[in-house]
């Protein structure tokens, strides 16, 4: 199914109907970022914007410990 990414506007494939071989069912996020995701968007992002949005989360919390 085609879904357009409400963070990016970008178009983006989801297989939310067979979500064991959908990318974001391989994508490993945090606790943190997962929730930030819920709370700013509906539905699902792109996987570029969701890889995003953990990076930035990691960075994050790497600075803090600095």
């Amino acid at each position: 199914m085609k879904k357009i990414c409400p963070r990016c506007k970008s178009t983006f494939t989801c297989n939310h109907d067979k979500i064991e071989v959908c990318w974001c069912n391989h994508i490993q996020l945090d606790k943190d970022a997962y929730q930030y995701i819920s709370t700013h968007f509906e539905g699902c992002l792109c996987k570029e914007c969701t890889e995003e949005i953990q990076r930035e989360n990691e960075n994050n919390r790497n600075n803090l410990k600095d």
